[in-house]
């Protein structure tokens, strides 16, 4: 149920910009004054029935367009639907393809999957990084409960945003990309071209090879394709986090956005691996999935060290 208070003028104002209000011709109602065009209520008289019913009116009408405007996500066919609890608000269900070339911290055959897609230059994902990040890894990611994966959503109001995800992808080819990652969103410096090299010579990376990965740009096409995978699932904010069940290739699951309390995260993780069990109908997937199959280019091969999670996060600066 939705509860709006606000003037029928307000009501106006919020939904429908280019309406004005109807100059019309009243008789007043005992209790009120006429000036201008229209009736202005007394505050101290009492609402009329015929002002009641028609506040109640622009309310369902409201209802209706907030409801026309929620995002529908049809289920891949054959998956069991995720139970969601009430206490973090209003949740989107959907599904994505999983790709081989993810970027992901744990088991990969772990029960649950969450995936954050995040952009460099945000400081809510630094909040989040330093604040309650290391509290997931060490519940869900060190006990090989959650596979965690970090995608990429470069918002266009941060100019280097691109570059810097560009640059942790590269770093990835030398079995770096968890440590550039966090170190370029704990420094919160603009990634102009010099802090990029200043990050990869204190991390020891190979520079020319690191260099040489810059100037390809590489990586700029799956980072676009990251972006659409963001898209399709109705994403347009860091950080958000698609948390659910990978069933043959597949990861159903539902979006929470911002840098939420830990306390989010964990009923959302803990309500899908108490579901983690549960029996699927089938697990066939046909052409009328919601997403078509998501295909990136071939990466090259990283080491299997940053799927067992072993890698500290940097100290607070």
């Amino acid at each position: 149920m939705i509860v709006v208070l606000c003037s029928t003028a307000g009501l106006y104002g919020m939904f429908w910009p280019q309406a004005v209000t109807p100059q019309v011709s009243v008789t007043p109602p005992q209790g009120r004054r006429v000036i201008g065009p229209a009736a202005v209520p007394d505050p101290n008289a009492p609402m009329t029935e015929a002002e009641g019913a028609a506040i109640l009116n622009e309310l369902r009408q409201i209802h209706r367009l907030l409801e026309s405007r929620q995002p529908e996500v049809t289920p891949v066919p054959g998956s069991a639907s995720l139970s969601l609890p009430n206490s973090v608000g209003p949740v989107v269900t959907g599904n994505m393809r999983v790709e081989a070339d993810w970027h992901g911290l744990g088991r990969s055959e772990a029960a649950v999957t969450v995936v954050e897609f995040a952009d460099l230059q945000c400081p809510h994902c630094r909040r989040l990084l330093l604040d309650t990040f290391p509290q997931i890894k060490a519940a869900y990611i060190d006990t090989g409960k959650v596979r965690f994966v970090s995608l990429d959503l470069p918002l266009a109001r941060h100019v280097f945003a691109m570059p810097a995800a560009e640059a942790d992808r590269c770093a990835g080819e030398q079995g770096k990309f968890w440590q550039f990652r966090d170190a370029i969103l704990i420094d919160q410096t603009p990634a102009t071209s010099k802090e990029i090299m200043l990050q990869a010579g204190r991390l020891g990376l190979s520079l020319a090879r690191f260099e040489n990965c810059l100037r390809s740009h590489r990586y700029q096409s799956a980072i676009e394709q990251d972006e659409r995978d963001a898209a399709a699932l109705h994403i347009a904010g860091t950080p958000s986090f698609f948390i659910g069940r990978v069933t043959g290739g597949w990861l159903q699951g539902i979006e929470l956005v911002g840098a939420l309390p830990y306390s989010a995260y964990q009923e959302i993780i803990d309500r899908a691996l108490a579901t983690a069990t549960s029996s699927l109908t089938s697990q066939h997937r046909t052409s009328a999935s919601v997403h078509a199959p998501l295909r990136r280019p071939a990466q090259p091969d990283r080491s299997s060290a940053e799927n067992n999670g072993e890698y500290t996060i940097p100290d607070r600066k």
